[in-house]
Protein backbone atom coordinates (compact mmCIF):
# COMPACT_ATOMS: atom_id res chain seq x y z
CA UNK A 1 0.00 0.00 0.00
CA UNK A 2 1.37 3.35 -0.89
CA UNK A 3 1.34 6.02 2.10
CA UNK A 4 -0.20 9.09 0.98
CA UNK A 5 -1.39 11.30 3.74
CA UNK A 6 -5.24 11.88 3.11
CA UNK A 7 -6.72 14.36 4.81
CA UNK A 8 -10.15 13.06 5.05
CA UNK A 9 -8.37 10.18 6.77
CA UNK A 10 -6.71 12.29 9.41
CA UNK A 11 -10.07 13.77 10.34
CA UNK A 12 -11.51 10.71 10.92
CA UNK A 13 -8.67 9.44 12.70
CA UNK A 14 -8.58 12.17 15.17
CA UNK A 15 -12.05 12.02 15.84
CA UNK A 16 -11.40 8.11 16.68
CA UNK A 17 -8.26 9.58 19.06
CA UNK A 18 -9.81 12.24 20.38
CA UNK A 19 -8.46 15.19 18.85
CA UNK A 20 -4.67 13.69 19.14
CA UNK A 21 -3.00 10.65 17.72
CA UNK A 22 -1.31 7.92 20.09
CA UNK A 23 1.57 7.40 17.93
CA UNK A 24 3.35 10.84 17.23
CA UNK A 25 5.27 11.47 14.16
CA UNK A 26 7.43 14.81 14.41
CA UNK A 27 9.08 15.88 11.58
CA UNK A 28 12.62 17.04 11.77
CA UNK A 29 12.66 19.93 9.70
CA UNK A 30 15.47 22.87 8.86
CA UNK A 31 15.82 25.37 11.65
CA UNK A 32 14.82 28.27 9.29
CA UNK A 33 11.11 26.66 10.01
CA UNK A 34 11.75 26.91 14.07
CA UNK A 35 14.32 29.50 14.73
CA UNK A 36 13.13 32.78 16.65
CA UNK A 37 12.25 35.70 14.70
CA UNK A 38 15.81 37.96 14.37
CA UNK A 39 15.14 41.80 14.73
CA UNK A 40 17.05 44.83 13.01
CA UNK A 41 17.20 48.23 13.63
CA UNK A 42 15.71 50.91 11.29
CA UNK A 43 15.12 54.60 11.10
CA UNK A 44 11.42 55.46 10.90
CA UNK A 45 9.22 58.76 10.80
CA UNK A 46 6.00 59.61 11.17
CA UNK A 47 4.00 60.54 8.45
CA UNK A 48 2.19 63.54 8.78
CA UNK A 49 0.61 64.59 5.58
CA UNK A 50 -1.33 60.99 4.50
CA UNK A 51 -2.13 62.84 0.91
CA UNK A 52 1.78 62.65 0.19
CA UNK A 53 2.37 59.04 1.31
CA UNK A 54 3.11 57.43 -2.54
CA UNK A 55 5.24 60.61 -3.43
CA UNK A 56 6.98 59.82 0.14
CA UNK A 57 7.63 56.13 -0.64
CA UNK A 58 8.60 56.57 -4.19
CA UNK A 59 11.03 59.27 -3.32
CA UNK A 60 12.81 57.25 -0.05
CA UNK A 61 12.66 53.67 -2.29
CA UNK A 62 14.63 55.56 -4.76
CA UNK A 63 17.33 56.83 -2.30
CA UNK A 64 17.02 54.25 0.42
CA UNK A 65 15.96 50.75 -1.18
CA UNK A 66 15.34 48.38 1.38
CA UNK A 67 17.78 45.74 -0.29
CA UNK A 68 18.32 43.25 2.54
CA UNK A 69 14.83 43.68 4.28
CA UNK A 70 12.37 43.43 0.69
CA UNK A 71 9.96 41.22 2.62
CA UNK A 72 9.19 44.36 5.05
CA UNK A 73 6.67 46.78 3.70
CA UNK A 74 7.50 50.25 3.58
CA UNK A 75 4.08 51.98 5.70
CA UNK A 76 2.76 50.62 8.56
CA UNK A 77 -0.63 52.02 9.65
CA UNK A 78 -1.31 50.81 13.33
CA UNK A 79 -4.29 52.57 14.75
CA UNK A 80 -4.23 55.24 11.53
CA UNK A 81 -0.98 56.08 12.32
CA UNK A 82 1.63 55.81 9.33
CA UNK A 83 5.31 55.30 10.01
CA UNK A 84 7.38 54.64 7.31
CA UNK A 85 11.19 53.08 6.92
CA UNK A 86 13.68 55.77 6.12
CA UNK A 87 16.41 53.11 5.77
CA UNK A 88 18.44 50.77 7.89
CA UNK A 89 20.07 52.09 10.69
CA UNK A 90 23.61 50.95 9.28
CA UNK A 91 22.89 52.70 5.75
CA UNK A 92 22.98 56.22 7.35
CA UNK A 93 25.33 58.48 9.86
CA UNK A 94 22.73 60.06 11.86
CA UNK A 95 19.07 61.16 11.85
CA UNK A 96 20.06 64.62 9.72
CA UNK A 97 22.24 63.39 7.43
CA UNK A 98 19.34 60.52 6.72
CA UNK A 99 16.77 63.39 6.04
CA UNK A 100 19.01 65.42 4.32
CA UNK A 101 20.13 63.12 1.68
CA UNK A 102 16.24 62.06 0.83
CA UNK A 103 15.59 65.95 0.80
CA UNK A 104 18.57 66.53 -1.77
CA UNK A 105 17.53 63.42 -3.80
CA UNK A 106 17.64 64.78 -7.31
CA UNK A 107 14.05 65.56 -8.54
CA UNK A 108 12.68 65.51 -5.40
CA UNK A 109 10.00 68.12 -4.76
CA UNK A 110 9.00 67.67 -1.84
CA UNK A 111 9.62 69.77 1.52
CA UNK A 112 9.72 66.62 3.74
CA UNK A 113 10.28 68.84 6.97
CA UNK A 114 6.72 69.74 6.57
CA UNK A 115 5.15 66.34 6.12
CA UNK A 116 7.10 63.78 7.86
CA UNK A 117 7.82 63.58 11.45
CA UNK A 118 11.13 63.08 13.83
CA UNK A 119 13.35 60.25 12.39
CA UNK A 120 12.99 57.03 15.37
CA UNK A 121 14.78 53.96 15.83
CA UNK A 122 12.27 50.94 15.46
CA UNK A 123 13.22 46.97 15.63
CA UNK A 124 11.47 44.99 12.65
CA UNK A 125 12.02 41.19 11.26
CA UNK A 126 15.35 40.77 10.19
CA UNK A 127 13.91 37.90 8.00
CA UNK A 128 10.73 36.43 5.74
CA UNK A 129 8.52 34.38 8.27
CA UNK A 130 8.34 31.02 6.73
CA UNK A 131 5.83 29.21 9.28
CA UNK A 132 2.83 30.52 11.12
CA UNK A 133 4.76 31.07 14.41
CA UNK A 134 7.12 33.06 12.76
CA UNK A 135 4.90 35.36 10.63
CA UNK A 136 2.82 36.00 14.01
CA UNK A 137 5.68 37.20 15.34
CA UNK A 138 7.08 39.17 13.05
CA UNK A 139 4.14 41.10 12.60
CA UNK A 140 3.53 42.42 16.04
CA UNK A 141 6.75 44.91 14.82
CA UNK A 142 6.07 45.43 11.41
CA UNK A 143 3.98 44.11 8.65
CA UNK A 144 5.76 41.63 6.38
CA UNK A 145 5.01 39.58 3.39
CA UNK A 146 4.03 35.64 3.93
CA UNK A 147 3.51 33.69 1.95
CA UNK A 148 2.24 30.13 3.83
CA UNK A 149 3.63 26.78 2.75
CA UNK A 150 0.64 24.83 3.69
CA UNK A 151 3.16 21.15 3.64
CA UNK A 152 5.64 22.52 6.20
CA UNK A 153 2.83 23.66 8.11
CA UNK A 154 1.30 19.86 7.97
CA UNK A 155 4.68 18.56 9.16
CA UNK A 156 5.13 20.76 12.14
CA UNK A 157 0.95 20.51 13.30
CA UNK A 158 1.93 16.65 12.94
CA UNK A 159 -0.91 16.38 10.02
CA UNK A 160 1.02 14.64 7.61
CA UNK A 161 0.31 10.63 8.36
CA UNK A 162 -3.48 9.20 8.77
CA UNK A 163 -4.27 6.62 11.02
CA UNK A 164 -3.51 3.29 9.27
CA UNK A 165 -0.07 5.09 8.34
CA UNK A 166 0.74 5.04 11.35
CA UNK A 167 0.05 2.20 12.41
CA UNK A 168 2.36 1.04 9.96
CA UNK A 169 5.26 3.45 10.69
CA UNK A 170 4.64 1.87 14.03
CA UNK A 171 4.94 -1.73 13.45
CA UNK A 172 8.05 -1.29 10.95
CA UNK A 173 9.65 0.85 13.98
CA UNK A 174 8.65 -2.25 16.52
CA UNK A 175 10.30 -4.80 14.27
CA UNK A 176 13.35 -2.37 14.17
CA UNK A 177 13.34 -2.60 18.27
CA UNK A 178 13.15 -6.52 18.05
CA UNK A 179 16.25 -6.64 15.57
CA UNK A 180 18.42 -4.16 17.95
CA UNK A 181 17.69 -7.21 20.84
CA UNK A 182 19.84 -9.21 19.25
CA UNK A 183 22.90 -7.24 19.95
CA UNK A 184 22.16 -5.49 22.98
CA UNK A 185 24.91 -6.69 25.01
CA UNK A 186 26.49 -3.89 23.22
CA UNK A 187 24.63 -1.06 24.84
CA UNK A 188 26.72 1.20 23.32
CA UNK A 189 25.80 0.94 19.53
CA UNK A 190 22.60 -1.79 19.56
CA UNK A 191 20.30 -0.79 16.69
CA UNK A 192 18.36 -2.67 14.18
CA UNK A 193 16.72 -1.19 10.93
CA UNK A 194 14.22 -1.74 8.40
CA UNK A 195 14.05 -0.81 4.82
CA UNK A 196 11.17 -0.37 3.33
CA UNK A 197 9.77 0.42 -0.53
CA UNK A 198 7.11 2.18 0.71
CA UNK A 199 5.40 2.30 -3.26
CA UNK A 200 4.41 -1.67 -2.31
CA UNK A 201 5.01 -1.24 1.91
CA UNK A 202 6.78 -4.44 1.16
CA UNK A 203 10.39 -5.16 3.51
CA UNK A 204 13.48 -4.64 1.01
CA UNK A 205 16.02 -5.21 3.71
CA UNK A 206 16.86 -5.88 7.34
CA UNK A 207 19.45 -5.65 9.75
CA UNK A 208 21.15 -4.95 12.97
CA UNK A 209 24.40 -3.72 14.16
CA UNK A 210 27.65 -5.64 13.63
CA UNK A 211 30.49 -3.76 14.90
CA UNK A 212 30.76 -5.36 18.08
CA UNK A 213 32.51 -8.62 18.62
CA UNK A 214 30.25 -11.88 17.06
CA UNK A 215 30.98 -13.80 20.28
CA UNK A 216 28.47 -11.59 22.13
CA UNK A 217 25.47 -12.18 19.69
CA UNK A 218 23.28 -14.49 20.54
CA UNK A 219 23.63 -17.84 19.48
CA UNK A 220 21.62 -18.58 15.95
CA UNK A 221 22.69 -15.28 14.50
CA UNK A 222 23.68 -16.66 11.03
CA UNK A 223 26.77 -14.64 9.65
CA UNK A 224 30.26 -14.78 8.60
CA UNK A 225 30.65 -11.36 8.80
CA UNK A 226 33.56 -10.17 11.61
CA UNK A 227 32.98 -7.23 14.15
CA UNK A 228 33.77 -4.08 12.59
CA UNK A 229 33.72 -0.77 13.67
CA UNK A 230 31.99 0.57 10.53
CA UNK A 231 29.60 -2.12 10.39
CA UNK A 232 26.40 -0.44 12.39
CA UNK A 233 23.30 -1.10 11.53
CA UNK A 234 22.70 1.47 8.90
CA UNK A 235 25.73 0.78 6.68
CA UNK A 236 24.64 -3.45 6.94
CA UNK A 237 21.43 -2.52 5.77
CA UNK A 238 22.43 -0.35 3.07
CA UNK A 239 24.92 -3.09 1.75
CA UNK A 240 21.90 -5.94 2.13
CA UNK A 241 19.41 -3.49 -0.40
CA UNK A 242 23.10 -3.14 -2.97
CA UNK A 243 23.12 -7.28 -2.81
CA UNK A 244 19.48 -7.68 -4.28
CA UNK A 245 20.76 -4.85 -7.18
CA UNK A 246 23.70 -6.90 -7.91
CA UNK A 247 26.12 -5.33 -5.89
CA UNK A 248 27.14 -5.42 -2.07
CA UNK A 249 30.47 -5.38 -0.44
CA UNK A 250 30.05 -7.24 3.03
CA UNK A 251 29.82 -11.07 3.26
CA UNK A 252 26.99 -11.81 4.84
CA UNK A 253 25.61 -15.33 4.92
CA UNK A 254 21.50 -14.89 4.58
CA UNK A 255 18.55 -17.17 5.27
CA UNK A 256 15.84 -17.44 3.11
CA UNK A 257 13.24 -16.30 5.10
CA UNK A 258 12.80 -12.96 7.44
CA UNK A 259 12.33 -14.82 10.24
CA UNK A 260 15.24 -17.01 10.40
CA UNK A 261 17.71 -14.18 9.96
CA UNK A 262 18.42 -10.99 11.31
CA UNK A 263 19.95 -10.52 7.79
CA UNK A 264 16.88 -10.79 5.19
CA UNK A 265 17.38 -9.78 1.80
CA UNK A 266 13.54 -10.62 -0.63
CA UNK A 267 14.72 -12.02 -4.17
CA UNK A 268 17.01 -10.15 -5.88
CA UNK A 269 16.21 -7.23 -7.95
CA UNK A 270 18.71 -8.46 -10.57
CA UNK A 271 21.15 -10.82 -9.93
CA UNK A 272 23.84 -9.41 -13.38
CA UNK A 273 26.22 -6.88 -12.54
CA UNK A 274 26.75 -5.96 -15.77
CA UNK A 275 22.46 -5.93 -16.79
CA UNK A 276 21.75 -3.88 -12.92
CA UNK A 277 17.99 -2.59 -13.60
CA UNK A 278 15.98 -1.34 -10.48
CA UNK A 279 16.54 1.89 -8.38
CA UNK A 280 19.93 3.53 -7.69
CA UNK A 281 20.43 1.55 -4.25
CA UNK A 282 17.60 3.14 -1.82
CA UNK A 283 15.87 5.39 -4.21
CA UNK A 284 12.84 5.84 -2.79
CA UNK A 285 13.01 3.79 -0.02
CA UNK A 286 11.82 4.25 3.45
CA UNK A 287 13.96 3.69 6.93
CA UNK A 288 13.06 2.56 9.89
CA UNK A 289 15.54 2.65 12.78
CA UNK A 290 15.46 2.16 16.25
CA UNK A 291 18.22 4.86 16.80
CA UNK A 292 18.72 8.07 15.23
CA UNK A 293 21.94 7.04 13.18
CA UNK A 294 25.41 8.54 13.68
CA UNK A 295 27.11 10.87 10.93
CA UNK A 296 28.84 8.25 9.10
CA UNK A 297 25.48 6.44 8.68
CA UNK A 298 23.56 9.52 8.01
CA UNK A 299 26.07 10.48 4.91
CA UNK A 300 26.12 6.70 3.97
CA UNK A 301 22.14 7.70 3.58
CA UNK A 302 22.66 10.93 1.35
CA UNK A 303 24.57 8.98 -0.78
CA UNK A 304 22.51 6.02 -1.31
CA UNK A 305 19.77 8.29 -1.94
CA UNK A 306 16.94 7.28 1.10
CA UNK A 307 13.96 8.52 0.94
CA UNK A 308 12.51 8.86 4.00
CA UNK A 309 13.94 8.03 7.61
CA UNK A 310 12.05 6.98 11.00
CA UNK A 311 13.30 6.90 14.07
CA UNK A 312 12.22 6.16 17.78
CA UNK A 313 15.75 6.89 20.06
CA UNK A 314 17.47 10.35 19.68
CA UNK A 315 21.61 9.89 20.54
CA UNK A 316 24.24 11.95 21.68
CA UNK A 317 25.95 13.14 18.20
CA UNK A 318 23.20 12.07 15.86
CA UNK A 319 23.20 13.34 12.52
CA UNK A 320 19.05 14.27 12.15
CA UNK A 321 18.41 15.92 15.39
CA UNK A 322 20.78 15.84 18.57
CA UNK A 323 23.86 17.69 17.06
CA UNK A 324 23.54 18.02 13.13
CA UNK A 325 20.74 17.41 10.15
CA UNK A 326 22.62 16.49 7.92
CA UNK A 327 19.64 15.59 5.86
CA UNK A 328 18.79 19.35 5.29
CA UNK A 329 21.88 20.43 4.81
CA UNK A 330 22.99 23.09 1.99
CA UNK A 331 25.13 21.92 -0.73
CA UNK A 332 24.76 18.03 -0.54
CA UNK A 333 23.49 16.54 -3.65
CA UNK A 334 21.09 14.96 -1.66
CA UNK A 335 18.07 15.92 0.95
CA UNK A 336 15.22 13.99 2.50
CA UNK A 337 12.94 13.66 5.04
CA UNK A 338 13.51 12.59 8.60
CA UNK A 339 10.87 11.60 11.46
CA UNK A 340 11.33 11.32 15.28
CA UNK A 341 8.40 8.94 16.50
CA UNK A 342 6.90 8.38 19.80
CA UNK A 343 4.23 6.20 21.49
CA UNK A 344 2.77 4.19 24.51
CA UNK A 345 3.86 0.70 22.07
CA UNK A 346 7.51 1.68 21.36
CA UNK A 347 8.55 3.09 24.64
CA UNK A 348 7.54 0.14 25.84
CA UNK A 349 9.42 -2.32 23.31
CA UNK A 350 12.29 0.28 24.21
CA UNK A 351 12.69 -0.10 27.51
CA UNK A 352 12.50 -4.04 27.55
CA UNK A 353 15.13 -3.90 24.66
CA UNK A 354 17.70 -1.22 25.68
CA UNK A 355 17.22 -0.79 29.98
CA UNK A 356 15.36 -3.71 30.78
CA UNK A 357 14.18 -3.81 33.89
CA UNK A 358 16.13 -0.47 34.97
CA UNK A 359 13.74 2.65 35.89
CA UNK A 360 12.98 4.65 32.60
CA UNK A 361 15.48 7.32 31.50
CA UNK A 362 16.01 10.09 29.28
CA UNK A 363 19.63 9.70 28.84
CA UNK A 364 20.71 9.18 24.72
CA UNK A 365 22.22 6.54 23.43
CA UNK A 366 25.28 6.42 21.31
CA UNK A 367 24.93 6.81 17.66
CA UNK A 368 24.73 3.71 15.43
Amino acid sequence: MKMKSRSHGILIARRQTGGMFEVKIRAILDEIYTRKMELEKVCVCKITDRKATSKIVKKISQRHPLLSLGHLKRIKNKNGELKIILSTQNDVDGPEDLLKTIQNCPGNDLDLNNIIGPVETAEVPKWQPLTRAQFNEARQYWPTAFHEDKQITRALNDELFDLKEREIIEDYLLKSIKLADRCKNNMSCSTGTVIVDPETNHVVATAHDMSSDLQQLRPGDQSNLTGHPLHHAVMVNIDMVARSQGGGAYEIKTESSEKESPFFQPQAVCSNKETKIGPYLCTGYDLYCAQEPCIMCGMALVHSRINRVFYVLPTNDGAFQSKYKIHVTPGLNHNFKVFHVTSNKLTIAVQETFYGNLPSTTETQEPC
